[in-house]
């Protein structure tokens, strides 16, 4: 073999060294983050009722009534090696013809989440309360991109608020008793974007679906005033 083949030989070996060490590098680098979900309850005094953040339940223990405070708990965990910004917590659910977008900013976040360390981002159930056909749950980082929990983690949860007591009311619109609107008071900052879903050439999955005999639907009378 001449030398010129040798050469060429060990250019290409070379290039091949580098290339999967650049790879193993990107992948190493890449955000890589757990996302998990859940119910939390904290003790609440009579007298807070009205300003708490969360949604007041009464819980039975021992025989005794015992009013707690109800918000819903996202983790997330840095695996990587780099830090990332988390922004938000995205609630993506379809409504008729349009895809709606939620994004609730507590006041934990935006957080820079440093390597091997971890956030809990807590929120109101009645932001999941609103959601009729949910296709995301979970944060997304300063780029935009999500990053979302365990699926049966998800319905399993988004399944609990639905069946817990709820700050959420119907009430009438003024002017025209027949038509109800669904509001609740948001303590956390929070925007609604909706776009038409004609607009998407993709097809949504749906995670969980509220089920029309559903519990909130039933359980409130309509109040008066206050509809736009």
């Amino acid at each position: 073999m001449a030398a010129s083949d040798w050469i060429a030989l060990w250019g290409a070996g070379l290039s091949t060294v580098v290339a999967a060490y650049q790879i193993g590098v990107w992948r190493k680098d890449k955000p890589n983050l757990s996302v998990s979900i859940g119910i939390v309850q904290e003790p609440l005094a009579e007298e807070e009722v009205e300003s708490a953040r969360g949604t007041p339940i009464v819980v039975k223990r021992g025989g005794d009534d015992h009013l707690t405070e109800v918000l819903v708990g996202i983790k997330v965990a840095n695996n990587g090696r780099r830090a990332i910004q988390i922004s938000a917590i995205l609630i993506e659910f379809i409504s008729g013809d349009y895809v709606n977008y939620v994004e609730v900013v507590p006041n934990s976040l935006p957080t820079l989440l440093e390597p091997l360390t971890s956030t809990v981002a807590t929120f109101q159930k009645e932001f999941i309360d609103e959601v009729e056909s949910l296709t995301f749950l979970g944060v997304v980082d300063f780029r935009g991109r999500r990053y979302h929990p365990n699926l049966s983690q998800v319905r399993e949860i988004v399944e609990s608020c639905w069946k817990l007591p709820s700050r959420r009311r119907i009430y009438q619109r003024r002017g025209d008793a027949a038509k109800r609107v669904f509001a609740f008071q948001a303590r956390d900052k929070a925007t609604l974007r909706s776009v038409p879903i004609s607009s998407f050439k993709r097809r949504f999955r749906v995670v969980i679906r509220r089920t029309p005999d559903d519990q909130l639907l039933r359980q409130i009378p309509p109040q008066p005033g206050n509809g736009q």
